[in-house]
């Protein structure tokens, strides 16, 4: 079984951006695991490009890309 690579956050923001830059965190683990990425590192990076500062978490728990965020 080939190594399977946790996804960048470029990836992860990518993904969200084409949910429409907003969505739940079960919608872009779900984007994400659509091109082939094993669930739980599509979890780990999305924990991730949160940590770093690449996504937030809303008040009512949506995620969305930080720079959209800032500009809205």
């Amino acid at each position: 079984m080939p190594y399977a690579e946790i996804p960048s956050d470029d990836a992860v923001v990518d993904a969200l951006k084409k949910l429409g830059g907003r969505a739940t965190a079960r919608e872009l683990c779900e984007e994400l695991v659509k091109t082939n990425r094993p669930r739980r590192d599509s979890q780990l990076a999305i924990q991730r490009a949160s940590e770093r500062g690449r996504i937030s978490v809303g008040h009512d728990w949506m995620l969305t890309v930080v720079a959209e965020a800032v500009a809205a």
